[in-house]
């Protein structure tokens, strides 16, 4: 049975154990992925095998532990999560283990990701009626306003590879969501989806730095699309069955790992980089999303 709409999208737009030397043809053999119950009301972060080799919880909490990431060496997830008075972000081991808060704000603080070198956590901010981005030290401490802008929502911020750039996620004039670029200092903001009147959201770096995969509904249905960072190029990568969304690459950038409801529940699987050789990964009667695969 799939989850309300309703439950659906508010999952989506919030949106110690070492790997050894398992590596799969993606470079790593590990994802992290968000296990929402059907209603929507319970989430907990997972890991898994990209070959379906079981799932373990992380998180074990009492609320909603969401859009995970992975840390650049691989050893530790940072999450946002309403366990405390409010959604906080928080950060754990590999394992689950060590979980500190790393955040005490005003405002809920959501969508976390971390910089290249793993000096930074950026994150979106709720600011009374507008979300921004922040940016802090990998230990809570520092935290900066990066945007300050008329638009009323900043969310899903994800560094380049270089850590030169931001990709994120607003409304342009129309009202509708497209995915956006902007210097890591917060200028040079530029609409790089420009499809002005249809969505475009969960934007993924290519471990290359060259194109971005993302979600768009311009298909009328919504599927992933892949485009050039200079903004040509663009491309339908997995539009077909069901709905498709939250691409993440692999670490060498041959595969991309995905949600899809192709078989009637939401699940995780991952495909070649041009979108062939489509399988699922996760087998669960609840809904799996935002697949994070691991350095």
């Amino acid at each position: 049975m799939l989850p309300s709409r309703t439950a659906l999208a508010l999952a989506l737009a919030l949106t110690g154990v070492a790997c050894g030397n398992d590596v799969g043809p993606g470079g790593s053999a590990q994802l992290a992925f968000v296990r929402y119950t059907a209603d929507g009301s319970q989430s907990e972060i997972y890991r898994t095998d990209v070959f379906g080799a079981g799932a373990l919880n992380l998180t074990r909490g009492a609320g909603l532990e969401w859009i995970p990431a992975w840390s650049p060496d691989g050893r530790r997830i940072v999450f946002s999560s309403s366990r405390g008075a409010g959604n906080e972000i928080y950060v754990m081991n590999a394992g689950g283990s060590a979980v500190t808060r790393l955040t005490d704000l005003v405002g809920p603080a959501l969508c976390p990701s971390w910089s290249p070198d793993g000096a930074k956590i950026i994150f979106e901010r709720v600011v009374g009626a507008d979300a921004e981005i922040f940016v802090m030290n990998v230990d809570g401490t520092d935290t900066t306003r990066l945007t300050n802008n008329p638009r009323p929502t900043y969310r899903c911020p994800v560094w380049s590879p270089d850590g030169a750039h931001i990709a994120f996620v607003s409304p342009d004039l129309s009202g509708a969501d497209e995915v956006f670029l902007v210097d890591a200092d917060g200028g040079g903001e530029t609409d790089w989806s420009n499809n002005p009147g249809r969505l475009d959201d969960e934007p993924a770096w290519a471990p290359d730095g060259t194109k971005i995969a993302f979600f768009s509904d311009r298909d009328g249905v919504g599927g992933i699309y892949v485009m050039n960072v200079d903004g040509t190029g663009l491309a339908p990568l997995i539009t077909t069955p069901g709905v498709n969304r939250c691409p993440s690459w692999s670490p060498n950038g041959h595969m991309i790992a995905f949600t899809s409801s192709r078989d009637g529940t939401y699940q995780i699987y991952v495909a070649n980089a041009d979108g062939t050789a489509q399988r699922r990964v996760t087998d669960s009667p609840e809904f799996d999303v935002c697949p994070r695969w691991r350095p």
